[in-house]
């Protein structure tokens, strides 16, 4: 499993813990290289994604310091279905429920360990389909057509 992963200076230092603690992955790391970078959510949350899009990543990760304006980049990208996940539960249901390929957090918002724990429920949870399936195609449909 490949996950495409970066951070701004806002989430630099957790994306440097989450790849130094969770070693069941191969993360491909998208900037930002240092934390005393003048650096933009933007740039890295497209790199991430464009990677997912193209096959090259499993999944995207962005961190910044509320995760919403990474969300909103990373859904610009055809294809990704970015969620803002700040629990466990979130991440399980938004990954279960909404085959999530991207996701984004707040350094602001939570702990360096809910964190990791984030991550690796996504790493764990797989896709339920059925109803879920015929919404997420109708997503998907709707991006194609517009």
């Amino acid at each position: 499993m490949v996950i495409a992963i970066g951070a701004d200076h806002g989430g630099f230092l957790y994306k440097e813990y989450i790849k130094s603690v969770i070693k069941e992955v191969e993360f491909v790391d998208v900037g930002a290289f240092k934390l005393d970078e003048a650096d933009d959510y933007t740039d890295f949350s497209f790199k991430a994604a464009e990677m997912v899009a193209s096959k090259k990543a499993d999944y995207a990760l962005i961190i910044c310091r509320t995760g919403v304006g990474a969300a909103m980049a990373m859904n610009k990208v055809r294809g990704i279905r970015a969620g803002l996940c700040e629990t466990v539960e979130s991440c399980h249901i938004a990954r279960a429920k909404n085959n999530i390929n991207a996701i984004t957090f707040g350094a602001d918002n939570i702990c360096k360990k809910r964190a990791v724990r984030i991550v690796r429920e996504l790493i764990a949870t797989g896709f339920d389909g059925g109803r879920h399936k015929r919404r997420i195609d109708k997503i998907m449909e709707y991006e194609r057509d517009h």
